[in-house]
């Protein structure tokens, strides 16, 4: 049988690990509200190496204050980023969204997870998820999981794991991901602080 689905619990730093060896997540619900989409973005015309896009974030993390022109300069574009996967997730939410006033949209999903790039496994580093590509990989809307997570926990695992699997099939294989900066204002600075956002994965052949 599926494991149980924790609704209001922390979130480990790796999935657990289903009968059959797979990896799977876990489902917390009580969670902080969400970091913001940005709502225009370009895309960059050139594609950049791994090496390029490591130099891009050094650059970031060692900017200081908001004002700073390297944020000003990466702020709206879309950094096309070659070799590119996810590898696992790190932590999985349904966060509450302060911004929707509609009830049907009240919860999205959030998801960071580690990335890696080709020939740099050592360097692994995190990136939140878009909501809009957790949307398209999960089968049920994040509201109507939360609901199913309270009256049949077994049928939201299998959803989770579903989604989950689907996920790994869009960001697992190398390729293109398009990463927009996320806003630092609202960005607590560490070294494992994700200040990128997947939007898209172009897998390349």
């Amino acid at each position: 049988a599926p494991a149980p689905v924790p609704v209001s619990v922390s979130v480990p730093e790796r999935p657990a690990a289903a009968a059959d060896g797979r990896a799977v997540a876990s489902l917390p619900v009580a969670a902080p509200a969400p970091v913001s989409v940005p709502e225009r973005f370009t895309d960059m015309d050139t594609i950049m190496e791994p090496a390029q896009f490591f130099e891009l974030v050094d650059r970031l993390r060692r900017s200081a204050p908001l004002s700073s022109s390297v944020w000003k300069g990466a702020a709206g574009r879309v950094f096309r980023v070659r070799y590119c996967r996810m590898v696992d997730s790190v932590d999985f939410r349904i966060n509450k969204n302060p911004k929707e006033k509609k009830k049907a949209k009240k919860y999205d999903y959030f998801m960071t997870s580690q990335f890696v790039l080709k020939n740099m496994q050592s360097k692994a580093f995190k990136c939140i998820i878009s909501p809009v590509l957790l949307d398209f990989a999960f089968s049920v809307s994040a509201v109507e999981m939360r609901n199913t997570s309270k009256k049949d926990k077994e049928q939201a695992q299998i959803f989770l794991n579903e989604g989950y699997a689907n996920l790994k099939v869009i960001l697992g294989s190398a390729g293109i991901s398009h990463m927009v900066v996320l806003p630092k204002e609202e960005l607590t600075m560490t070294e494992e602080t994700p200040i990128m956002m997947v939007v898209k994965h172009e897998i390349e052949a």
